[in-house]
């Protein structure tokens, strides 16, 4: 269940990257909208936060796999213990 957790606030901060990362890539140079526009050009930075972003989409997806994967096999297990039957033999 915490996999579950983990995979889905790590989407949540994976979409507001890539909508931060989208912003500030087409307004991050238009005059009036951040102060010294002639400053904020797509740097060192920029290409950072969008690797972050991809990274944090593909860690939501693989912790979301493994919370199905780990799902399936607590299921399976559950089902094997159910038709496990007990043979009780007496040595006496």
């Amino acid at each position: 269940m915490i996999i579950r957790v983990i995979g889905f606030l790590m989407f949540g901060a994976g979409i507001s990257g890539v909508i931060a990362v989208i912003v500030f890539a087409s307004l991050g140079n238009t005059d009036g909208w951040m102060p010294d526009h002639a400053n904020n050009y797509l740097g060192w930075s920029f290409g950072l936060g969008v690797v972050g972003a991809i990274a944090c989409l593909v860690t939501a997806a693989l912790f979301l796999t493994e919370a199905n994967i780990q799902l399936k096999k607590r299921k399976r297990l559950k089902e094997s213990q159910a038709r496990f039957e007990m043979e009780h033999e007496s040595k006496a």
